[in-house]
């Protein structure tokens, strides 16, 4: 292994952590109150969006199987089942971040989107752990990613505390 190689694994990674972590502001800028859904799904019952998200995983593997078996049109289905599955555990994925951004202790130089980028990194950090990262870690995260993502997008009213409203602009008044 050269150098070359490992700075390559590095700048990939780098480039991973910075790809998740921007999704993840982009998602909560243009779907907040999405995302706040899936915060609190993510926060409230974590296990059971696991275990749902865990089932999910199964019934999109072995849908991505067996549609790819498939001549013809299985593939383009299969290629569709994928990118639905990662696209809703990457809604799921917005709101474990957000709900970690809410958990962490806040500074005052910290506002929302600083929260967030700190969060991503710090739920992508946990990742690289070797063996625990990766055989733990991530597949736990995964699943509750999914099911937090799925119970997002199949909304039941009633599960929320309270609904997300703008926050009002603070203005500072300077007196000469």
């Amino acid at each position: 292994m050269t150098i070359a190689d490992v700075f390559a694994v590095v700048v990939g990674l780098a480039l991973l952590c910075g790809g998740l972590a921007a999704l993840a502001v982009l998602l909560q800028t243009l779907f907040p109150n999405a995302i706040a859904r899936a915060a609190d799904h993510a926060g409230n019952r974590p296990v059971r969006m696991g275990f749902l998200g865990g089932f999910a995983f199964v019934f999109f593997f072995l849908s991505i199987v067996i549609a790819g078996k498939l001549p013809g049109i299985g593939h383009l289905f299969a290629l569709t089942v994928l990118l639905t599955g990662l696209s809703t555990a990457m809604l799921g994925g917005a709101g474990v971040i957000r709900r970690l951004s809410e958990k962490l202790p806040q500074n005052q130089h910290s506002n929302g989107f600083i929260g967030l980028l700190q969060s991503a990194a710090i739920l992508e950090l946990t990742f690289l752990i070797p063996f625990v990262g990766w055989f733990v870690i991530l597949p736990a995260t995964f699943a509750v990613m999914l099911g937090t993502g799925l119970r997002t997008l199949f909304h039941i009213p009633g599960f929320l505390r309270q609904p997300v409203a703008p926050q009002p602009v603070q203005t500072f008044h300077v007196q000469a």
